[in-house]
């Protein structure tokens, strides 16, 4: 008898809903198939027909929590100003979703993730986030592509090691010192010397 593919896909849902609750309320150390699949109300067994088991989960609550994170941006952005205070803008709303969630900063840069397609996923979002803004840059002349590139490891590496500093070593030890240097950092970012 064929599937209902409605059905399908409400069932898949409901165990990539419990994964991401797991993950969220839990961390990624508690995430397991008997876990998300009690949680979601079915066998362990019925989540391999969605999933090739924790890493096909993982990798499908990583993409998930990455358009929930570009929601939660582009309303924080909206009717920001163009340019690199659009971008500053993003970044800023990228390090609150994740100061609010810090399970996902785990998920995304602590966890040693072993599945390829998950970890090129963390790492080129940022970039991919970035994009179409300093593209808009090099289009009104405000950075060079040589810039532009530089600006896009810089916040490969300043926003997670900001986010590091923050989340997992209690540097510096208040939310308000941290906003300050995280702005500080993001100007430097910016600055087109």
């Amino acid at each position: 008898m064929p599937r209902n593919p409605i059905q399908e896909e409400r069932i898949k849902k409901y165990f990539l809903d419990a994964a991401k609750d797991i993950i969220i309320s839990e961390g990624i150390a508690a995430l397991s198939v008997r876990n998300v699949a009690q949680k979601a109300g079915y066998s362990y067994a019925t989540l391999y027909n969605y999933f090739k088991g924790v890493t096909g989960l993982i990798t499908a609550c990583i993409k998930d929590f990455q358009q929930d994170c570009s929601a939660y941006i582009l309303e924080k952005t909206k009717g920001k100003h163009t340019g690199k205070e659009k971008l500053k803008s993003m970044l800023q709303a990228y390090i609150d979703y994740l100061v609010e969630y810090p399970s996902l900063f785990d998920l995304f840069y602590i966890s040693g993730l072993s599945n390829e397609e998950a970890n090129q996923s963390v790492i080129h979002y940022l970039k991919q986030l970035s994009e179409d803004v300093l593209q808009q840059c090099i289009e009104k002349d405000i950075y060079n592509k040589t810039q532009v590139e530089d600006i896009k490891e810089n916040i490969n590496v300043v926003i997670p090691g900001l986010l590091l500093s923050y989340l997992k070593r209690h540097y510096p030890g208040n939310y308000k010192t941290f906003l300050n240097l995280a702005d500080k950092q993001l100007n430097n970012i910016f600055k087109s010397d």
